[in-house]
């Protein structure tokens, strides 16, 4: 069914994938009550802080996402190694994803500025970041949170603040955990603005694999849950599993719980990729965590192995799953999938012109799509 406005609590609201993008913080399941060592946190930083393995967790997904999807050059620690080269790698990503330029950081010797005639190379890079900041805004994304002196290095953040005495203080106890936090919500907003905005409502009413009469969306912005694009990679992953499944039909409201068994994924692969033999045998009931794990085990062995898609999920990013990484990776799916091809149809057969071949994929693939 179709996921519909409703009135919920602002509690229920934040938890939502659409509010976690744009706050581009993850939140932590706090008991409750709060420890002494948190209330010192918060009093140091305004706020309630983010668990450091819940941070953890969401930096070693970043890397993984970026390593396999956009970099040119593997990086090994997030985001260490992008303040390091004050940003190089968002100029990547960013032209990656929407083939724009943004932001040209500078080359990694130039700063040498002369004091009192020249810009001195610190502001020069807070500069910098403030434009991106600025630039990434008017495509949409939600950066009121971050501070362009946030995404600097420590001694650099440390040495604008010395500027400002009255604001010093506690900066430098503050920067670790402000930095971190920046630099996942800056890499969340743009994947929001430039890569979860590809899944629109044309895209979806021009798959040949679902039929018109289930193409039928919510008026746009109907929903104060979920974004369109996340409306859309719901209804997608709903009709491909009940399609498989027409005696269990499945409603799904959200991209955790509802997926955690994997049994969705394999809905939608197959559907795609009739051929895969890597999805036998799921456990249908998931009734303890060895089950859980087999079908997660199968899902990610058959899309890195069989499907040989470049994907950066692992087994335990589906067994554990953050809202926001998920759609990530209902995403890559939804733009991947529908446009599969088996790696063995690309060979030329004997006598076969590369003309014929190309020929024979297209027909192959109109074919497929009308058996549907």
């Amino acid at each position: 069914g179709d996921v519909y406005k409703r009135q919920d609590s602002d509690e229920e609201n934040a938890s939502s994938p659409s509010a976690k993008l744009k706050a581009g913080r993850a939140h932590s399941k706090a008991g409750s009550t709060v420890s002494r060592t948190s209330r010192k946190a918060m009093t140091m930083i305004g706020y309630t802080p983010v668990q450091p393995e819940v941070r953890r967790k969401t930096c070693d997904y970043i890397k993984r996402w970026l390593n396999s999807n956009a970099l040119s050059s593997s990086i090994q620690h997030f985001p260490q190694d992008l303040i390091k080269e004050h940003g190089r790698q968002l100029n990547e990503l960013i032209q990656f994803l929407s083939g724009k330029i943004l932001f040209a950081p500078p080359p990694p010797n130039a700063g040498g500025s002369i004091p009192g005639k020249d810009e001195d190379p610190d502001e020069s890079f807070r500069k910098r970041f403030e434009t991106l900041l600025t630039e990434l805004t008017k495509y949409g994304a939600m950066l009121n949170t971050i501070r362009p002196e946030q995404l600097l290095s420590e001694d650099e953040y440390k040495r604008f603040f010395k500027k400002w005495k009255h604001l010093a203080g506690d900066a430098g106890q503050r920067f670790p955990y402000l930095s971190e936090e920046a630099w996942i919500t800056l890499f969340f907003q743009i994947m929001k603005i430039f890569y979860l905005r590809r899944v629109t409502p044309a895209g979806f009413k021009a798959l040949a694999s679902i039929p018109a009469s289930e193409k039928v969306l919510p008026p746009p912005n109907s929903s104060n849950i979920y974004s369109d694009s996340e409306i859309i990679l719901l209804k997608w992953l709903e009709f491909h599993y009940n399609q498989q499944n027409d005696m269990q039909h499945r409603t799904l409201t959200n991209f955790e719980s509802d997926l955690q068994d994997s049994l969705v994924f394999a809905a939608v692969i197959k559907s795609y990729c009739k051929n895969v033999r890597g999805l036998v045998n799921l456990k249908t009931m998931c009734k303890s965590p060895e089950d859980y794990k087999s079908n997660a085990q199968k899902i990610t062995f058959t899309l890195k192995n069989e499907l040989q898609l470049r994907t950066h999920i692992t087994e335990e990013d589906i067994l554990d799953p953050s809202a926001r990484e998920m759609v990530l990776f209902c995403t890559q799916l939804f733009l991947y999938l529908p446009y599969y091809l088996p790696v063995s149809y690309t060979h030329l057969r004997a006598h076969e012109t590369s003309l014929q071949l190309v020929c024979r994929l297209l027909l192959e693939k109109k074919n497929n799509s009308n058996t549907v």
